[in-house]
């Protein structure tokens, strides 16, 4: 009896002590779970592919270019999230052109900063000022580093308030730039948007105002009204009285065009005078696909016809007037299998030159 007694207790007190043992291990996992994380928590990576080609009748080019963009956004908690963007562009049979994962965009977002309810944004990233013809990123580009700088963006009541303050680059000034947004409904003509911008320079005075050489003063109208939908832009710069204005109207035009369907019609003016500063805007395709236009000391018109000959497909037919110079574009788009977009452009002008463009891309 004495011996199953002892055996007894012994077996007792070594469940008790494995017991104990088990205990303080979960509670050590436990604390270090606190201070350990998982190194691909909250992070999520997207990007795109492209490849394209141009061949131009008068300058005997055929040129094939890619370019594939990874990004990855890694979402620190609830207020703080940090993005990356990278790209890797070539043309091809140019070494020099290669550019083999260069870092394009890295910002980092805050979320009420100051308790304020606005964002935060601090870095280098892709920049687009009110309709871009003055500043913008434009993506036909293959390569574009970006700009450097710090943005703020708050509902302000429904006002949609941005600043951003662009860093100099190679030595140049600073610039600061300020955004409105408005969201109104006229009666008579439904949903109307008003986007007031302003930019200067930060060592030409930071006077809001259309005064100063190196300060601009538009703003953006879109809406709706008797059917047409329209996009007016209008803007003064500087001293010297440089001014610019755009406008785009158009219709959808359903049944207009026999055995067509989804058929609309566009307007689009552009005009500017000498002076007028737009070296930093989004160019390309907006007086024809063959020539890249500046929202300066230029005048282009265009007339165009949207249709879809075909399920999936969707064209556009223009007329584009550039400066007295003349042209016809058509493009179409498909999407193929796999998600894979395809965009194709003839333009042939005046001239007899003949522009044809091949692209395809997915997204991912």
């Amino acid at each position: 009896m004495l011996t199953l007694a002892v055996s007894a207790i012994a077996l007792s007190t070594q469940g008790v002590a494995q017991q104990s043992n088990d205990g303080l291990e979960r509670a050590l996992a436990d604390l270090n779970s606190g201070l350990v994380a998982d190194s691909h928590a909250g992070v999520s990576i997207s990007g795109d592919a492209r490849i394209r080609n141009n061949w131009t009748e008068d300058a005997g080019r055929k040129d094939i270019d890619t370019r594939i963009r990874l990004n990855f956004t890694a979402n620190v908690n609830e207020s703080v999230s940090a993005y990356i963007g990278t790209v890797s562009a070539s043309e091809w049979g140019d070494g020099n052109g290669a550019g083999a994962g260069d870092v394009e965009q890295a910002y980092l977002s805050v979320n009420s900063l100051f308790g304020d309810g606005g964002a935060w944004t601090i870095g280098q990233k892709h920049t687009t000022v009110a309709s871009g013809r003055v500043i913008g990123y434009d993506d036909w580009q293959n390569n574009d580093g970006g700009v450097q700088g710090i943005w703020y963006a708050h509902d302000a009541g429904g006002s949609n308030l941005s600043i951003g303050v662009h860093e100099g680059q190679s030595g140049a000034s600073d610039l600061l730039t300020v955004e409105f947004d408005w969201g109104l409904n006229i009666p008579g003509m439904g949903d109307v948007t008003i986007a007031p911008y302003y930019m200067a320079d930060r060592d030409g005075g930071l006077q809001f105002g259309a005064g100063g050489s190196n300060t601009t003063l538009g703003a953006e109208f879109t809406g709706d009204f008797l059917g047409f939908g329209f996009d007016a832009d209008m803007a003064k710069q500087g001293d010297e009285d440089a001014t610019a204005f755009g406008l785009s109207l158009n219709i959808d035009a359903l049944g207009a065009i026999p055995g067509v369907s989804g058929g609309a019609v566009d307007f689009m003016r552009s005009t500017a005078s000498g002076g007028f500063d737009a070296t930093d805007a989004v160019s390309w395709g907006a007086a024809g696909l063959n020539d890249s236009a500046l929202w300066s000391n230029a005048e282009t018109t265009q007339f165009g016809v949207s249709f879809s000959p075909a399920e999936g497909w969707s064209g556009r037919l223009a007329r584009v007037e550039n400066d007295g110079g003349n042209e016809w574009d058509i493009t179409m788009n498909h999407t193929f299998g796999g998600g894979v977009a395809g965009w194709f452009g003839y333009q042939s002008n005046d001239d007899a030159a003949n522009t044809l463009w091949m692209t395809l891309g997915v997204d991912f």
